[in-house]
């Protein structure tokens, strides 16, 4: 996600340097996005892309040939901002993570949860089937981005204004005012102003979990069994910059 575009790398794992980009879109039609988050379904080659501009989430399908300036195949609307967006492939569900009216420390949290995610219904200003507020002790929580573990029904959310990750156990049916399962509470690295967790991600096949902060990124092991204040190696970021997403490949 770049602004307003998506830019398509091919043979990713291997570049280096100034490359050019194989293929750049974005939406036709007005108003212009604002891409904070993205989703492949690489099963039915289809891309979900959080638009935090004007609170919708666009669905391309066949997203492999999709190049120039193309208007997306659905616009899911009635969010305030996205912080995250992510697709439970095998369930056919869609989390959103929502921020209102806007991700300050004031804001209300929520994540919005749409079944059958796939569906071509699923468009336009639609309910959600559920709406998760995260929960501890008496306050609700701040969310950022998520990340599904499909195999497990398995939700982790990054704290976005805190150091900590959520897990959520059996997130197909979380619903209202949830506590998680379990609570991942990383150090604050740097300068506290921007130590807050706001991306998670785990590589299912090796059990082990990267939490970006924009100072710092956190590489945690065992992370399906791992609970409470955890400390896990630590990629600093340089001086005069800041880290704001990851992808792996187990």
């Amino acid at each position: 996600g770049n602004n307003a575009q998506i830019r398509v790398f091919n043979g990713a794992s291997f570049a280096n340097g100034n490359v050019a980009p194989a293929r750049t879109f974005g939406k036709l039609s007005s108003p212009a996005i604002n891409v904070a988050s993205l989703f492949l379904d690489t099963a039915a080659d289809r891309l979900y892309v959080g638009d935090s501009f004007n609170g919708a989430v666009l669905v391309y399908n066949s997203a492999s040939t999709k190049n120039t300036l193309v208007d997306p195949d659905r616009t899911i609307t009635g969010f305030n901002v996205v912080a995250g967006v992510q697709v439970d492939t095998a369930l056919d569900i869609l989390y959103v993570s929502n921020c209102s009216p806007n991700c300050s420390p004031t804001s209300a949290f929520t994540i919005l949860v749409f079944d059958s995610a796939s569906a071509s219904t699923l468009n336009g200003a639609v309910a959600p089937n559920r709406t998760i507020t995260p929960h501890i002790n008496t306050s609700d929580m701040p969310v950022g981005d998520l990340f599904v573990d499909k195999a497990n029904d398995r939700l982790y959310v990054a704290g976005g204004q805190n150091t900590v990750v959520m897990v959520f156990d059996t997130a197909h049916s979380a619903n209202g005012s949830t506590a998680p399962t379990k609570t991942l509470t990383f150090p604050v690295v740097g300068n506290p102003l921007f130590a807050n967790l706001r991306n998670v991600i785990v590589d299912t096949v090796h059990d082990h979990l990267y939490a970006v902060a924009g100072t710092a990124i956190f590489s945690l092991t065992n992370a399906s069994s791992a609970n409470g204040s955890v400390t896990g190696n630590a990629a600093l970021a340089p001086i005069g910059s800041s880290f704001s997403a990851i992808a792996v490949s187990p």
